[in-house]
């Protein structure tokens, strides 16, 4: 009976490590995107949230918003001293680096974090010559996640240290993934533009699409019926 109990203790154990553990790699990325002539190139994700940065700044209010360590994020347009343009983008993109990036150079742009009001469970951005020391960390409040880098980018291409610009997808696997902090980082530069967000939970009022929906529909259903109801009891 002693080794009925020893079994049966180490079965549900190992259903109870099963059930609570984290799987690993929950954040997986592809690649691919919407090309648009002297743009770059666009998520395809429907759905989602883009941030261009075609304003020449990152949004510092609302459900998104840009920081950077000492100072402003840092938005330019075209190859400058130490940043270089993404492939077909003649249009403002932003930089991530602890280097002076422009003329004069802007120090403090690295790290730059990016903070959702609701949680995601999509990041996709048009990255520009993908370094292996730039790097991407996603965290759920204060909870680190998951990181990658460039290397861990380059390395599904094998193209070498450096990689042409590329649309890379970020995902989710589940609830427990889900990220509302997003930390871009380089000692060099990293490159990128035409930021996607996808909000998944907690998602504010003005990132929730309003196509017509189900319920709608119900109610204005019910609104008709109604006034077609009381139409025939009028003409009663």
């Amino acid at each position: 009976m002693k080794a009925i109990n020893t079994i049966l203790t180490g079965i549900l154990g190992s259903l109870l490590l099963t059930t609570i553990a984290k799987p690993s790699n929950a954040i997986t990325f592809s690649t691919g995107g919407t090309s648009v002539a002297g743009e770059g190139q666009f998520s395809s994700m429907p759905g989602v949230t883009t941030i261009d940065f075609n304003s020449g700044a990152a949004p510092t209010s609302g459900d998104i918003v840009y920081s950077a360590s000492g100072g402003s994020p840092t938005i330019v347009q075209g190859t400058i001293l130490g940043a270089g343009a993404p492939i077909d983008d003649l249009t403002k993109y932003l930089v991530v680096s602890s280097s002076p990036v422009g003329n004069p150079g802007n120090f403090g742009t690295s790290p730059v974090t990016i903070n959702s009001d609701g949680l995601l469970n999509y990041f996709g951005l048009y990255w520009g010559t993908i370094g292996t020391g730039n790097r991407i960390d996603f965290y759920q409040g204060d909870t680190f996640l998951q990181s990658f880098t460039g290397k861990d980018i380059l390395d599904s291409f094998t193209r070498g240290n450096n990689a042409d610009s590329e649309y890379i997808n970020f995902s989710a696997a589940g609830v427990g993934d889900y990220f509302d902090k997003i930390v871009l980082s380089d000692s060099l530069a990293f490159e990128s533009d035409n930021h996607a967000f996808k909000c998944a939970e907690d998602c504010p009022p003005s990132s929730i699409p309003e196509p017509t929906s189900a319920i709608g529909l119900l109610v204005f259903g019910a609104v008709a019926y109604g006034l077609r109801k009381g139409k025939k009891v009028a003409n009663k």
